[in-house]
């Protein structure tokens, strides 16, 4: 049978690896500023697709699609507002720069890249906050602390 320390050990670790499966950042921004939302691949991988999508705006979410290194479809609030931080994504960067943020652009971002002969990944998620100036911001940070109960 396992100690509760050992359990509480095992739970910790646990969600350690679940949430470095895939990258994820939380950013918080003011409005009129630009952000880039991160997102790194393999380098020297045959990249055939790459999305970045707010799922929250449901089918067309698309942030920025390109495929066979064209631009297939955005989200008309996004229109002239992201772009590649390199366009040849070289070495794996599938970063972009969101520019003028609004309160609009609050919400999580998903950087879903494919690769010949496979099916697209998640690799990187962003939630991202926008605040007006003088507006607080809390960020809650979970801890796991293991105590001795001897």
């Amino acid at each position: 049978m396992m100690s509760a320390l050992k359990r509480t050990i095992f739970v910790c670790l646990l969600a350690c690896f679940l949430k470095c499966s895939v990258s994820e950042e939380e950013k918080n921004v003011k409005t009129g500023d630009n952000v880039i939302l991160q997102c790194q691949g393999p380098r020297d991988a045959d990249t055939v697709m790459l999305k970045w999508i707010r799922p929250d705006l449901k089918s067309d979410g698309y942030v920025l699609y390109f495929s066979d290194h064209q631009e297939q479809k955005q989200h008309q609030h996004f229109h002239g507002r992201v772009e590649l931080i390199d366009p040849q994504m070289k070495d794996g960067d599938f970063s972009v720069i969101l520019k003028n943020v609004n309160i609009n652009d609050t919400g999580t971002y998903e950087c879903r890249v494919g690769y010949k002969g496979s099916k697209p990944q998640t690799i990187s998620t962003t939630k991202l906050t926008v605040i007006t100036s003088g507006e607080r911001v809390c960020v809650c940070v979970c801890v796991c602390v293991c105590v001795d109960q001897r």
